[in-house]
């Protein structure tokens, strides 16, 4: 008898271990409410039903940011260990008051780089299947970016996608821009009155070809059908 033979009968089901993990940790996760940084630049409608309703994701989409996480995680410690770097401040939370509104927007930066130069890079790690369709920064991004440097006073920044099919890199070096800083601002402060009023955005996903696509993916596209054939 071939020796592999004799363990073909046990098996330990990974995946079963992966899903209580994940499970676990859904459980303890507890979610900061309001507007949040990384999704400021994403459809309106989809941060009001987050916010207002907030589903908890199912385990297929959770298992995609841990691998995403992961790959962050060895790039953040490549860059700490780089004979250029003095020290990397990575995963810090961050509050951002607007006002006169009062209201906060919630953030987590990757890894704010210091350099043994004096020189200060916020590095912001994307993962994305590959790198073929990424000729620059995605604007909802840099729009994070804007963000998280304005409250770091940071003047270098820098977008890394990361391919989870050959492990690729493509960066992107990002300064910082008023005008869009701005314009991240205004919106925050649109979709805190809609938040405010208890108001329905408009499905912004579905009014460009080039976003339509993400609706497939939403938790909430269901709702937001609905919503649409009452408005018809």
């Amino acid at each position: 008898m071939d020796r592999l033979d004799k363990f073909t009968d046990v098996v330990i089901d990974t995946n079963e271990i992966v899903d209580k993990d994940l499970d676990e940790k859904r459980k303890k996760q507890k979610r900061i409410g309001g507007i949040h940084a990384s999704a400021i630049g994403y459809c309106m409608r989809k941060q009001w039903y987050e916010i207002k309703i907030n589903r908890p994701q199912p385990n297929d989409t959770l298992r995609i940011f841990k691998v995403g996480n992961l790959l962050h995680d060895y790039v953040t410690e490549l860059l700490k260990r780089h004979e250029d770097v003095e020290y990397v401040e990575d995963e810090k939370p961050i509050k951002i008051l607007v006002e006169p509104e009062g209201f906060v927007i919630h953030g987590t930066y990757d890894d704010l780089v210091h350099l043994k130069d004096g020189t200060r890079i916020l590095v912001d790690e994307k993962s994305c299947k590959n790198l073929f369709y990424i000729a620059e920064p995605k604007k909802e991004h840099v729009m994070q970016l804007m963000l998280y440097m304005r409250v770091l006073e940071v003047e270098h920044g820098q977008i890394c996608y990361i391919s989870k099919n050959k492990f690729q890199m493509k960066n992107f070096p990002v300064k910082f821009d008023e005008k869009l800083y701005k314009e991240v601002l205004a919106r925050a402060k649109k979709l805190h009155l809609f938040l405010d009023e208890n108001e329905l955005p408009p499905a912004e996903a579905k009014q460009s070809k080039s976003t339509e696509w993400l609706c497939e993916y939403c938790l909430y596209a269901d709702l937001c059908h609905e919503k649409g054939l009452e408005e018809k």
